[in-house]
């Protein structure tokens, strides 16, 4: 099963929120909306540039990896990939549609049609 990990000071799901409410523009986009293939989503695997696919939206999660609940381990099993499934196989309420990396909405920031999680 999946456990909690112990995050660094500044980095519960508190500060996580104030990080998001803050206005800053966590995906470098400036509001700007883009349609990004497969290949391009796979090409952002990486801890310091990491993109995933919830539900047929692609969310740069770089920022989230030291608030992930779960650790950067977990979060990086969909890095780079449609994390659909991984995602809703949590059963608890933080992978739900209030997510906190949902709700930062500024984080959706990519349209994917053609992936599973949006047919």
């Amino acid at each position: 099963g999946r456990t909690g990990v112990s995050l660094k000071p500044g980095r519960s799901l508190m500060d996580w929120v104030r990080l998001a409410k803050s206005g800053r523009d966590m995906t470098g986009l400036r509001g700007r909306l883009l349609h990004v293939t497969e290949a391009e989503l796979a090409r952002h695997n990486l801890r310091d540039d990491c993109w995933t696919c919830i539900r047929g939206l692609v969310y740069n999660v770089t920022a989230y990896m030291e608030y992930h609940p779960g650790g950067e381990e977990e979060l990086m099993k969909a890095a780079g990939v449609d994390g659909t499934e991984l995602f809703e196989q949590v059963p608890l309420a933080p992978h739900s549609s209030t997510c906190p990396l949902l709700w930062a909405t500024q984080w959706h920031f990519i349209y994917l049609p053609h992936l599973k999680g949006n047919r």
